[in-house]
C-alpha cells in the first residue's frame, strides 16, 4: 500500500516530510499500524492516525 503522512515527524534525526509518499506494509494482517522504510535505511512504524493510503 502507498500512504502519506498527516503531520511531520523526527527520527534518528530524519524529518519525515507529508510531502513524500511511502510504500508500507501492515505490520499483522488485522492490524492499521504500518511499518515503512526511509530514505535513509530507517525502518519505521506509523500508527493509523498519523498516515492517510493514497490511492495508485
Amino acid at each position: 500500500m502507498k500512504i502519506k503522512l498527516i503531520k511531520e515527524l523526527t527520527i534518528n534525526n530524519e524529518c519525515i516530510s507529508t510531502e513524500e509518499t511511502f510504500e508500507a506494509k501492515k505490520i499483522k494482517p488485522r492490524s492499521s499500524t504500518v511499518e515503512l522504510t526511509t530514505l535513509q535505511g530507517n525502518v519505521v512504524r506509523v500508527f493509523h492516525y498519523e498516515y492517510e493510503e493514497v490511492l495508485s
